[in-house]
């Protein structure tokens, strides 16, 4: 195992490779439980095709919270010569300007 992080990492593959690394290792150690002798191969199949959606089905809900949540970008009020650069912070918000 170390000498696939070896080469994944001398590659140049960073972070998905270490991804991809990780989940070879997990399966792995995952078809190695006693449950799988007891199983038919269909069924060892079907598990590991459940597992593989149920991974991949977290890893979307994982990305769609952090889309949702993520601040949206800021933006920055400029004004020119003389003038007044107002930013509101939401909706229906008021804005007072006192001279």
């Amino acid at each position: 195992m170390l000498s696939l992080l070896k080469i994944v990492l001398s590659a140049g593959l960073g972070l998905a490779g270490l991804g991809a690394l990780t989940l070879y290792g997990v399966m792995e150690s995952w078809l190695k439980l006693d449950v799988f002798s007891k199983m038919t191969s269909e069924q060892t199949y079907n598990a590991f095709i459940a597992c593989l959606i149920a991974m991949f089905g977290s890893l979307l809900v994982l990305v769609i919270v952090h889309l949702r949540s993520s601040p949206n970008p800021s933006v920055s009020a400029v004004s020119h010569s003389s003038g007044h650069a107002i930013n509101t912070t939401g909706k229906n918000s008021s804005v007072n300007i006192n001279k």
